[in-house]
């Protein structure tokens, strides 16, 4: 999907379609949620994706496996408790198949003993329960940073056609 942006050097809203605009494409980061409790999933995809990323949901942890194999992902996001396979399963079989994908994996806690027995979430990122989006926007951040001179703000491009009074372009 073509997105408009604004970036920091220009200060212009770019769109393809418009040659008087510089246009640069940007293909958003994908990520996949992994948690069972829809609710909580459906609320953080939807604020992921205001801010441009693609997000995937499965709701247990056999499942998140399964779309792992079958889809290309930027980062991983999985509570632990999962029916089926924990997220501590989870990331054992993603680093087993030698997937290097970020992962930040939601803990109530996670004690320093439990490194030596895991290694492999080592370099896992943890989001400690209990957690708000800007804690889970923070994490998803300093793992897939902005690229530079971008503004966090997307919007597709398709919204931009059917809205295009300059008051509703302001990001």
């Amino acid at each position: 999907m073509c997105y408009i942006m604004q970036t920091e050097k220009s200060g212009k809203l770019e769109n393809s379609a418009d040659e008087s605009l510089q246009c640069e494409t940007y293909s958003p980061a994908r990520i996949l949620i992994v948690d069972d409790d829809r609710s909580l999933c459906e609320f953080n995809a939807e604020g992921l994706r205001r801010h441009g990323y693609e997000v995937g949901i499965a709701s247990d942890g056999k499942v998140g496996w399964e779309e792992l194999q079958a889809n290309r992902y930027n980062l991983l996001i999985t509570e632990n408790d999962l029916p089926r396979l924990t997220g501590v399963g989870l990331v054992k079989k993603l680093r087993s198949a030698s997937m290097s994908l970020p992962v930040i994996i939601a803990v109530e806690i996670l004690p320093s003993w439990k490194s030596a027995e895991y290694p492999w979430l080592l370099k896992a990122t943890k989001l400690f329960k209990p957690y708000d989006f800007e804690d889970l926007l923070g994490s998803v951040k300093s793992v897939l940073p902005t690229p530079a001179g971008v503004r966090a703000t997307f919007v597709p491009v398709q919204h931009w056609r059917s809205q295009p009074s300059a008051e509703r372009l302001r990001l």
